[in-house]
């Protein structure tokens, strides 16, 4: 869903609410979806040019396994695929890790069938170089590739690319860099018109898509707290709301922009002995003999790829229809959730207002 939102951004209100803009889509997209599944001559082209293209490219694997590997994780919080599998007579973490590495597969192809349109699309209109269309359409959709300096840090730069510390960096910069160039569209008279198409798109997709989705949901899963997740910039505009809102913590915002790696976070919660998204213990210390087997069942959860899938699919805690909504990129709650979320916040606000009296007190001494 990232990739569906940079990509109608990039395209402009005006690729879809225009006559040229309409014939242009018409006469590029299949050809774009053709090209990337044959990768044809023009995909050598758009290499050579300088495209970044993500199905062709061995370097770039690493990247969608992390992001795939997040994907199935956040698809077990809340079920089980369990009687899927036995459906197709497969053991669970098997169908666990063949959605995986169907999805990757999937993925790949249309996050490169939006780039490469966006490039036809760019050269019917503008005309030009295939290098000049890549270097205008890199401003908007994520190349997954972090440059040597960020904000004129190499230090900075480094800190992104570990990935010991940290984790989607590079989708992350590349979200922020569009969100950047088109603020910086809006400042000049020249590049303004551009500034304001990409603007009016994002604002269609606040005030028109998503919303149309979120009722398609509803009804797709005859469930009234549906809702599509929102996607890209959208995304951290809705979390930054719920900040505003005492809805959501600062720290969720903060994981947006930069998120904690897996073993990062495995160890600080460890060390805590919470769970940092549910405030839950980690293990029971009144409990010495269970603590092994609930320290070791923790990590296998957090640190393999198939660790939480498996989990919660050998346990049976999950059902088919949510992992079709999961799958479909299907955010539902109910109130109980909320008041539970919310209980969750306060106490991290109290825990916050604690260390601050006490770092007062400790400088005042």
């Amino acid at each position: 869903m990232n990739e569906a939102v940079h990509w109608f951004v990039a395209r402009g209100f005006t690729g879809f609410a225009t006559p040229s803009g309409v014939t242009n889509l018409a006469k590029t997209f299949v050809p774009a979806f053709e090209s990337v599944l044959k990768q044809d001559s023009f995909q050598i082209e758009l290499a050579q040019a300088g495209g970044h293209l993500l199905s062709m490219s061995v370097k770039n694997h690493k990247a969608w396994q992390d992001i795939m590997t997040n994907e199935m994780k956040r698809q077990t919080n809340n079920g089980t695929v369990a009687e899927w599998a036995k459906r197709i007579g497969m053991a669970p973490i098997e169908f666990a890790n063949l959605v995986s590495n169907k999805a990757s597969d999937f993925m790949w192809t249309v996050r490169d069938a939006f780039y490469t349109q966006l490039i036809m699309d760019h050269k019917l209109k503008y005309g030009g170089t295939t290098k000049e269309a890549v270097l205008a359409v890199n401003q908007h959709m994520p190349s997954y590739e972090i440059p040597s300096r960020v904000l004129y840090s190499r230090g900075l730069s480094e800190a992104m690319q570990n990935k010991t510390f940290t984790v989607f960096s590079a989708y992350h910069y590349g979200m922020l860099s569009s969100i950047g160039n088109t603020g910086k569209e809006l400042t000049s008279i020249k590049t303004l018109p551009k500034g304001i198409d990409h603007l009016a798109a994002l604002a269609f997709l606040h005030a028109a898509v998503y919303p149309a989705l979120d009722y398609l949901y509803q009804q797709m899963f005859n469930d009234p707290y549906a809702k599509a997740r929102r996607a890209g910039p959208l995304h951290i505009a809705e979390v930054l709301g719920k900040v505003q809102k005492g809805e959501a913590s600062p720290t969720r915002f903060a994981s947006l922009l930069l998120t904690p790696s897996p073993g990062l976070m495995t160890v600080g919660q460890l060390y805590e002995n919470v769970q940092f998204y549910n405030r839950q213990p980690v293990y029971t210390p009144s409990v010495p003999n269970a603590v092994p087997a609930q320290v070791g069942r923790f990590i296998f959860n957090q640190m393999l790829a198939p660790g939480q899938a498996a989990t919660s699919i050998i346990e049976g805690t999950r059902t088919g229809k949510a992992y079709l909504e999961q799958q479909a990129d299907v955010e539902t709650t109910t109130p109980e959730k909320e008041a539970k979320k919310l209980h969750y916040i306060k106490e991290e606000e109290k825990r916050a207002k604690r260390a601050w009296e006490k770092l007062k007190a400790k400088y005042k001494s």
